[in-house]
C-alpha cells in the first residue's frame, strides 16, 4: 500500500487534528491486516488534546491483542475499549458534537468501518474506464448509537488499484472527487493546493492499495501540530529504513567473509546458542515496549528480519563467533537504548504534564485572591483534568494524588461542597415478607414512611423510638405524599388511601402512568414524565374532587425527571435545569448551578411552602446540591456512603435532609445561612 496524509493546519487554538496508521508486527498479527485512524477533536482546551492519542492507542492495542481472533472480532472488541475511553473522559471532556473520530481495518480485501462525529469514507475505483466513488459513511450517520458512539460497523469489499479515503468533513467530499479525481490522482502536494481548500484544521489519509512505499508521505502541513512533531521524531528515531538495516548486514557479511575457517562443530553449536539468546532479549524488549506504547506514524512496509544462512560461516568459523558477538551485543545494546529513550521521554512528559497542572493551580489561585471565582475554579479544574489524564504515573503517583488532593480541597471551598467521610445511615430497613425495594420517602413530625411500588406495604419507623415495622395495605403503594398532615398513598388501579379510607380517583385520559405525586395546602398532584402532564385533585371529607389538567399548554412537562412545589410547581431535567410554574404557565427557567463537575443526570428535587430552599439529588456523583430559588447554589453534600440515592426529604426550616440510599436512610444536620 502506498499512504499519503494530508494535513491543514488553520492555526486554531481550540482544534487538534491526528491520524493514525497501524500494520502487524509479526506473522501471526497478519491475518488483521491494516489499521488506519482519523481524528479531530475541536471546543475544547490543549489540555483535552490527549483524548484523540488515547482512543488510538487503546482501540489498537486491544485489535493485535489475540491474533487468533477473526479480523471482525478483533474490531468488535477494539471498539468496545473505545467507547470505554470515551466513558472514562465524558467528565472531564466535552467531547459529544465535538470529537470526530474514524476507525478502519483493512484484512485480505475486506474493510471494517465505524466512526463518530462528521467524517467522511470513500472508495474511487476504475470500473470499465469510469472513476466510480463510492461513499462509506452516508448510511452510518443516522443509524449511530448516542449511548454507544462505536456500536455500528460497516463491512465491505476492496479490490486491486482501489484507492481509499479517510478524511475529516472539511477536506475531501464526494462533489470534489467527482470533479476533480482525474486530476487527484495520483495524489501530490500541487495537486492539493490547486484543488482542496480549507479554512479549518483537518487530516486525511489517501490509501493507494494497489501500489508500494517504504514511508507515509506528508502533503499540506506548513505550520504542524507541536505533538505531530514530537511523535514524529520518536518514529523516526525508533523505526529505521529497510535501506539502512539491508546495508548493515552487508557490512556484517563482508567483515565476516574475511574471517578464516577453524573449529566448525564446536563453535557452530554455540552460535545457534548465541543466536537464540539474542532473538530472545529482542523478542522480551519488543514485549515490554509494546505494553503501553504510543500510537505512531510509521513506515507502511513491515522490514522482515534478514536471515543468516549458517552455510556462510562454515568456511570461517574460527572468528565467527567473535563476530557474531559484537553483533548481537550491538544490536542488544540498540535495542536497550531504544527502549530506555522511550522511558525517559514518558517519564519527561509526566513531569512536563506536573507542572503544567501546578502552574494551573497557582493561576487559579491568584484569581481567587482578586475575587475572581469563576476564573479560579475554570483553572483549578485545567489543572485537575490534566493530572486525571496521567494513567500511569509510575514513581511520580504520590506526588499526583498529593496534588490532586490540593485542587479538590481547594475546588471544594470555592463551591461550598462538604464531603461526608464519615457519615453512616441512621437506620437500615429490613426485608418484609415479600420483596420490598424502597423507592421514596415521607415525613411526618416524628415518623418516616418508605413505600416500594412492588410492594403493598409500608415501612414506618419512628425516629424518637428508634424503631420500624411493615405496615401491609390493601394494593401497591405507586406514591406517597403528606395532605392537611395526614399520609396520603397512591395506590394501583387508580386509588388513594387516606387514613382509613380508600378512595377512587379519575385519570383524565386513558393510560395515565404515574411515578411521583406531591402536594400543596389541601391539593394533591400527579405528574405523568411519560405524557408530561401534571394532574391536579382537591382533597376535602373524604373525597376527590374531578381531574384538572394543569398545564396550560399540553405536554409541557416532556423531558422533566422530577417534581416539586411550594405554591409554585419546579420541574426537573436531567442536566440540572429547573422551570418553574404558576397557574399552569410557565413562569421562568432557572439555569443548572455552577457545580463541579456540571450536573449531567439529576433525578429528584424537593421543596414545600416551609423550605427556603430547593434540593437535588445526582445519584452518578453521590452528591445532594442545595441551591437557593433563584437558582445560586448555597451547598454540596457528598459521600462514598449514599450508594444508589432514591429520594429526598427536607424537614420544615431547611434544618435537616433526610436522604434514601437504595435500603438505608441518612440524615443531614443543615447550619445553611
Amino acid at each position: 500500500m502506498r499512504i499519503k496524509e494530508v494535513l491543514f493546519d488553520a492555526k486554531e487554538p481550540t482544534v487538534y487534528c491526528e491520524s493514525f496508521v497501524y500494520e502487524p508486527s509479526n506473522i501471526e498479527e497478519e491475518r488483521l491486516g491494516y489499521l488506519f485512524m482519523v481524528g479531530r477533536i475541536r471546543n475544547v482546551s490543549e489540555n483535552s488534546f490527549y483524548l484523540i492519542n488515547l482512543l488510538a492507542s487503546r482501540i489498537k492495542r486491544e485489535y493485535y491483542e489475540n491474533p487468533r481472533r477473526s479480523p471482525s472480532q478483533a474490531i468488535e472488541s477494539a471498539l468496545k475499549k473505545g467507547n470505554n475511553v470515551l466513558k472514562e473522559n465524558e467528565e472531564r471532556i466535552n467531547w459529544l458534537g465535538n470529537l470526530d473520530f474514524l476507525v478502519v481495518a483493512v484484512s485480505q480485501r475486506k474493510i471494517y468501518l465505524t466512526c463518530i462525529g462528521k467524517i467522511k469514507a470513500y472508495i474511487i475505483r476504475e470500473e470499465k474506464g469510469e472513476q466510480r466513488v463510492i461513499d462509506l459513511i452516508k448510511d452510518l450517520i443516522s443509524e449511530r448509537d448516542v449511548l454507544f458512539p462505536f456500536s455500528i460497523i460497516i463491512t465491505g469489499t476492496i479490490k486491486k488499484n482501489d484507492i481509499l479515503i479517510f478524511s475529516t468533513s472539511n477536506i475531501f467530499s464526494k462533489e470534489k472527487l467527482l470533479k476533480f479525481g482525474k486530476k487527484l490522482f495520483p495524489i501530490r502536494q500541487e495537486r492539493i493546493e490547486e484543488i482542496i481548500q480549507s479554512k479549518e484544521s483537518g487530516v486525511a489519509l489517501v490509501v493507494e492499495t494497489g501500489k508500494t512505499a517504504e514511508a507515509i508521505e506528508r502533503l499540506k502541513s506548513a505550520s504542524p501540530f507541536i505533538k505531530r512533531r514530537f511523535f514524529q521524531g520518536i518514529s523516526q528515531f525508533l523505526t529505521p529504513s529497510k535501506k539502512k538495516i539491508k546495508a548493515d548486514f552487508q557490512k556484517l557479511k563482508e567483515k565476516i567473509e574475511g574471517i578464516s575457517p577453524s573449529l566448525k562443530q564446536r563453535v557452530q553449536t554455540s552460535l545457534r546458542k548465541l543466536f537464540s539468546k539474542g532473538i530472545d532479549t529482542v523478542q522480551k524488549l519488543n514485549k515490554a515496549e509494546k505494553k503501553e506504547q504510543l500510537p505512531l506514524s510509521i513506515p507502511m512496509e513491515r522490514v522482515k528480519p534478514s536471515r543468516i544462512n549458517l552455510k556462510i560461516f562454515k568456511k570461517y568459523l574460527s572468528k565467527k563467533k567473535v563476530a557474531i558477538v559484537i553483533f548481537i551485543v550491538i544490536f542488544t545494546i540498540t535495542g536497550f537504548g531504544i527502549y530506555q529513550h522511550r522511558k525517559n521521554i514518558e517519564t519527561k512528559t509526566i513531569e512536563e504534564m506536573i507542572k503544567a497542572a501546578e502552574e494551573k493551580k497557582t493561576e487559579g489561585e491568584n484569581a481567587l485572591i482578586y475575587g475572581d471565582k469563576e476564573k479560579s475554579l475554570a483553572m483549578l479544574t485545567e489543572s485537575l483534568n490534566l493530572l486525571n489524564s496521567i494513567k500511569e504515573p509510575k514513581d511520580k503517583e504520590e506526588r499526583i494524588k498529593s496534588l490532586k488532593k490540593e485542587i479538590e480541597d481547594k475546588i471544594n471551598e470555592i463551591t461550598g461542597r462538604q464531603i461526608l467521610s464519615d457519615i453512616s445511615p441512621i437506620f437500615e430497613i429490613k426485608k418484609g415478607i415479600e420483596e420490598f425495594n424502597p423507592e421514596g420517602i415521607s415525613i411526618i413530625k416524628n415518623n418516616i414512611y418508605i413505600f416500594s411500588p412492588s410492594s403493598s406495604l409500608i415501612y414506618k419507623w419512628d425516629l424518637s423510638k428508634k424503631e420500624g415495622f411493615f405496615l401491609p395495605q390493601k394494593e401497591r403503594v405507586i406514591g406517597t405524599t403528606v395532605v392537611n398532615g395526614k399520609l396520603l398513598l397512591l395506590l394501583e388501579n387508580s386509588k388513594i388511601a387516606v387514613e382509613d379510607s380508600i378512595l377512587s380517583i379519575k385519570s383524565p385520559y386513558e393510560n395515565l402512568s404515574v411515578r411521583e405525586i406531591s402536594h400543596f395546602r389541601n391539593y394533591f398532584y400527579l405528574f405523568d414524565k411519560n405524557k408530561g402532564e401534571i394532574i391536579k385533585y382537591k382533597l376535602s371529607n373524604k373525597e376527590v374532587s374531578n381531574p384538572i389538567l394543569w398545564f396550560k399548554e399540553r405536554e409541557e412537562g416532556k423531558g422533566a425527571v422530577s417534581m416539586a412545589i411550594d405554591g409554585s410547581i419546579y420541574l426537573l431535567f436531567p442536566e440540572g435545569k429547573i422551570k418553574r410554574y404558576t397557574i399552569g404557565s410557565l413562569k421562568e427557567e432557572i439555569d443548572p448551578p455552577e457545580t463541579f463537575p456540571k450536573i449531567k443526570n439529576a433525578t429528584k428535587i424537593f421543596t414545600s411552602k416551609d423550605n427556603k430552599y430547593l434540593y437535588l439529588i445526582e445519584p452518578f456523583q453521590k452528591r445532594v446540591i442545595v441551591i437557593k430559588k433563584t437558582g445560586e447554589i448555597v451547598k454540596e453534600y457528598q459521600s462514598e456512603q449514599f450508594k444508589n440515592l432514591k429520594d429526598i426529604w427536607a424537614t420544615p426550616q431547611d434544618k435537616t435532609i433526610y436522604l434514601l440510599s437504595e435500603n438505608e436512610i441518612f440524615k443531614i444536620e443543615l447550619p445553611l445561612p
